[in-house]
């Protein structure tokens, strides 16, 4: 018959192949979601974790983590695809991938039609939380390794976001060919979606595209901090809010350098961005290398384009509509 409890599922060595499917409508509560299986073998042989059953937006299978410290986690697994789920409700991230040691990987990751919400650590003046955290760090130390450990991940029309105290989506560290499309990120005090190295230059996050998501109510809608060839396209970035911790203004897409190296060959265009009023920015470039801007538009934006403390070298911008009040600025 039916398993009945996570702990079964995770102790469970899956082969390359298989499918573990849990019921819609069904609630798992005060588990952690885990798996002892390395994952499948290939981008056509994967493992999944599905819904079966008549399931609708309202009524997927939930995994309610409260009491747990982290909710689903994920380390050296590849080839593993996460389809038609809802998890919330741990304190800190609810989502989870990274690296078990300095020498594993986790490649290929999939995850679809999924809702993912709630991080209950209010503690702190600065919490560092996000909702679905992918890191090309060792599990539970934030210690740098080499770059592209980390790789291959989609992530595809889920909705992320809602009741945390930081960021939505965090993928730090040196996170290699990653896809983020039709998602709905949003109600996050500091970034919807948080694209950043781990503090040094040769730990850099590469080869990103950004498409098709509605990005909102965040202080920062997509950020990218000294990561390479990053393409944002067709997102609708809208309704900045002011992050009650870290005061500042709002800003939809924003580099930045923060002094272990530029972001380079960063491509903003076809976006739709509005609603950032009283002081809120909408493309903020600082300290960029071979940048594009193009076929945006922003409308109600206090500050359409801005400029940051450190110098661009070859930014383009070429057929920008900005039908706001504002003028440009450089800080």
């Amino acid at each position: 018959g039916p398993w009945l409890t996570l702990g079964k599922v995770a102790s469970v060595n899956f082969s390359a192949g298989d499918t573990v499917s849990f019921r819609c409508g069904d609630t798992w509560t005060g588990e952690q979601f885990t798996t002892v299986s390395t994952g499948g073998s290939s981008d056509s042989n994967r493992l999944t974790f599905t819904n079966y059953g008549t399931c609708t937006g309202a009524n997927r299978p939930i995994f309610n983590f409260t009491g747990q410290t982290w909710g689903a986690i994920f380390t050296d697994k590849n080839w593993i695809t996460v389809d038609g789920l809802e998890m919330h409700s741990s304190f800190n991230e609810v989502f989870n991938v990274g690296l078990q040691t300095s020498s594993g990987t986790s490649t290929g990751f999939t995850i679809k039609n999924s809702r993912f919400h709630t991080t209950t650590d209010t503690s702190g003046s600065s919490p560092t939380r996000a909702i679905v955290s992918l890191l090309n760090f060792v599990w539970g130390t934030g210690s740098p390794i080499a770059e592209g450990h980390l790789t291959n991940l989609l992530l595809e029309n889920n909705d992320i976001g809602g009741n945390t105290t930081h960021n939505a989506l965090s993928i730090n560290g040196g996170v290699f060919d990653v896809i983020i499309r039709d998602n709905h990120i949003h109600h996050a005090p500091h970034a919807c979606i948080d694209i950043k190295q781990n503090q040094n230059s040769s730990q850099r996050n590469r080869r990103f595209q950004i498409l098709r998501n509605e990005v909102d109510h965040c202080e920062t809608g997509i950020f990218t901090v000294e990561s390479s060839d990053i393409l944002d396209d067709q997102n609708i970035v809208h309704d900045g809010i002011d992050d009650p911790l870290n005061p500042g203004a709002a800003v939809a897409i924003k580099t930045h350098n923060v002094g272990f190296g530029a972001t380079d060959n960063l491509r903003v265009q076809r976006n739709i961005v509005y609603n950032f009023p009283s002081g809120g920015q909408g493309i903020s470039f600082d300290g960029c290398v071979d940048c594009e801007s193009w076929n945006n538009t922003l409308y109600n934006v206090t500050t359409p384009r801005h400029f940051g403390s450190n110098a661009n070298t070859n930014l383009a911008e070429v057929n920008n509509l900005i039908y706001s009040s504002g003028a440009d600025n450089t800080a």
